[in-house]
């Protein structure tokens, strides 16, 4: 399918948004394959003039698929990714619309540009393509201006692909080359910008579109893209989507076109409207999350590896050193003190995005020395007081993510570790990666605590204490108004009900199960239903499935528990997942075997990290059943206890030795 016909569709598809006599026209111009930064760098002021008088922001252009232009394309004009079959057709929609469509412009792959024909408007040839040249003829701003000028008042929606930037990216040009290429055309276009300001001034909508981004030498897309809307004021663009400032989802685009024209969108429809919040200098606020997106899609695979390193790494090292029969007592301080580091370093993926780094390299060391100071930090808290380091660090994590989350994850949002802007995977709320992070530290941090300070669990003070800890954990990762995931949810619930349980001495009876996860059922689900009945474009995912259920039935609930399943079989059958847990498993195995006494005597230090376990691997098996990537909270979950638990030991035979505190 060519890139000419998958824009015809488009236009097909947004013509539903004008079949209202009241609907002004719009006019949409696609300049493919720019940045941000080329409409910043173009020196066309008729563009500066244009772009001023309207809000901007950036678009992900994943499609749910292979990153292709096609899919793209398709994306953008059927208001969702292009995944299934037996969605309504555009030929159907065009004709039901009795709407006038003009299309100027257009790439084909045989290089021909011509004036498409719609709703009664006349094919005429704009100009000739010249398929050498990678800009295209001189005289084609001048021309579609000119043409623009001549049908507006003929249609009521005028798509415009300029072409010649999609023609500079196809062209075999260095890519600083192209760049520079994209910025020159982007600035002859003048006359089309001035054209453009006298059309938004009569009333009429505005865009200006970059479907794909362009093209990395390795083929993966990892830049989000332009998008300007004129006609809703200025500021900056956000969805429903995303709930992010400044980013929108392409899936928006065909939404946003229908709640202009006060026509519901179908069902199948799972982008949300685009809306514009105020925010002072955009550009400066869009240019950080555009090199922040970009710098963390590709930090993540070499920071990762790194720390995966060390992590292992500081596993060997400490299963050599627990299986020797003396172990040096300045080699056990050292091993709790890197299992701080380890601890730390959730924390430190969060706090890095304060400091803006710029490369790759900048970002993987400012995450070595963030986590280095806040493992000494505990280490001199340990010093200091009665409570243990690693205990702080989970009391410490709970708290900055915690607090973060009730201001809707700003440093969630920016984190390497959670950083799925581009691709379109979760663009607000926790996610598995601090879902698990929280869950853990919030399972461990009162279990040790509760060791520290020698705590009177049965006293009816340390009971209430603990009842209202495990409740905040519940309800920060399974509250839908804090972008709370369903498996969070799941996982949180029982987990929380079984740790407050274990800890306070209660008995673990049938029966008072039953009832702590009822009354949080109960709760959640009526956060839930409040969440559905909110305003559209503030609704969360848990919200919009809810509304889709109402609306359509069971069906959308099969389709999330399709792909739900389909995402576990993915990752139970991949080398990279089940290779790890098997390892891992294995490794646990033996290491409870072969220190059956060295656990024991920890237990002995530390009884409220054995009577935690069962919250422990509660949280572990639902957070790995209830998630698309369950192995990711599962690793956290378990990561957090184990943790622990070799610092027990560590403590254990330090204390052994007269040097148990750091």
């Amino acid at each position: 399918m060519t890139q000419s016909r998958l824009i015809i569709a488009l236009c097909a598809f947004c013509l539903l948004a004008f079949a209202g006599p009241s609907a002004a026209k719009t006019v949409a111009v696609i300049a493919d394959r720019i940045t941000l930064d080329d409409l910043a760098a173009a020196t066309s002021p008729s563009l500066q003039k244009l772009m001023a008088r309207g809000a901007v922001g950036l678009m992900n252009p994943a499609t749910g698929g292979p990153n292709t232009a096609d899919r793209a394309y398709l994306t953008l004009g059927l208001g969702r990714y292009p995944d299934r079959t037996g969605l309504p057709t555009l030929d159907s929609m065009l004709r039901q619309a009795g709407v006038r469509v003009a299309h100027l412009g257009g790439v084909k792959l045989d290089g021909k540009g011509t004036l498409h024909p719609a709703a009664g408007i006349a094919t005429a040839t704009v100009w000739p393509e010249i398929a050498s040249d990678p800009e295209g003829p001189a005289k084609r701003p001048l021309a579609l201006a000119g043409a623009l000028e001549a049908i507006l008042p003929l249609c009521d929606l005028c798509l415009i692909d300029i072409g010649d930037t999609t023609r500079i990216e196809m062209s075999p040009l260095s890519q600083d080359e192209r760049q520079r290429l994209r910025r020159r055309a982007v600035t002859r276009y003048e006359p089309l910008w001035k054209a453009l300001i006298s059309v938004a001034a009569s009333g009429a909508k505005v865009w200006i579109l970059s479907p794909c981004p362009p093209e990395p030498p390795d083929g993966h897309w990892e830049r989000l893209t332009p998008v300007v809307y004129i006609g809703q004021g200025k500021g900056v663009l956000t969805s429903g989507t995303t709930q992010m400032p400044g980013v929108v989802a392409n899936i928006d685009v065909a939404p946003t076109l229908l709640r202009d024209a006060v026509l519901p969108p179908p069902l199948e429809m799972t982008g949300r409207p685009i809306r514009v919040q105020p925010r002072p200098k955009p550009w400066t606020y869009l240019r950080r999350v555009d090199s922040l997106a970009t710098l963390n899609h590709r930090a993540t695979m070499p920071v990762m590896i790194g720390f995966g390193a060390f992590y292992i790494l500081l596993l060997g090292a400490a299963v050599a050193a627990l299986t020797c029969l003396k172990t040096p007592p300045g080699l056990r301080l050292s091993l709790r003190w890197g299992l701080m580091a380890a601890a730390a370093s959730p924390i430190a993926f969060l706090l890095v995005s304060l400091l803006t780094p710029r490369t790759v390299g900048q970002l993987a060391w400012q995450s070595v020395v963030i986590t280095l100071l806040l493992a000494a930090v505990a280490c001199g808290l340990e010093r200091r007081t009665p409570a243990g380091g690693l205990s702080w660090l989970f009391v410490g994590t709970f708290l900055v993510i915690g607090i973060d989350t009730v201001f809707h994850g700003p440093l969630v949002r920016d984190s390497m570790l959670s950083s799925f802007i581009l691709s379109g995977i979760r663009y607000y709320g926790l996610g598995n990666e601090y879902m698990g992070v929280l869950l853990g530290a919030g399972l461990a941090a009162p279990a040790l605590l509760a060791d520290d300070l020698l705590l009177p669990k049965n006293k009816v003070y340390c009971k209430i204490i603990i009842g209202i800890w495990f409740l905040g954990v519940a309800l920060l990762i399974g509250l839908p108004v804090w972008g709370a995931n369903f498996g969070g949810a799941v996982a949180a619930a029982p987990s929380c009900v079984v740790a407050a349980l274990s800890l306070t001495g209660s008995r673990l009876n049938r029966r008072s199960i039953l009832l702590a996860l009822a009354g949080l059922a109960l709760m959640v689900a009526a956060f839930a239903v409040w969440d559905m009945l909110r305003d559209a474009s503030s609704q969360t995912h848990i919200g919009r499935l809810l509304g889709r259920i109402r609306s359509g039935g069971i069906e959308p609930l099969e389709e999330v528990a399709a792909g739900k399943l389909r995402m576990h079989l993915d990752i139970l059958l991949s080398p990279q997942a089940w290779i790890p847990a098997l390892s891992s498993l294995a490794l646990l195995a033996w290491l409870a075997a072969s220190l059956k006494g060295q656990i024991r005597r920890a237990f002995a230090l530390r009884p409220s990290l054995q009577a935690v376990l069962p919250a422990i691997l509660t949280a572990s098996a639902m957070a790995f059943l209830a998630n698309d990537s369950g192995v990711v909270p599962l690793a956290f979950i378990m990561g957090s206890w184990a943790f622990s638990l070799l610092d027990a030991i560590l403590k254990a035979g330090s204390a052994c030795a007269g040097t148990g505190r750091i």
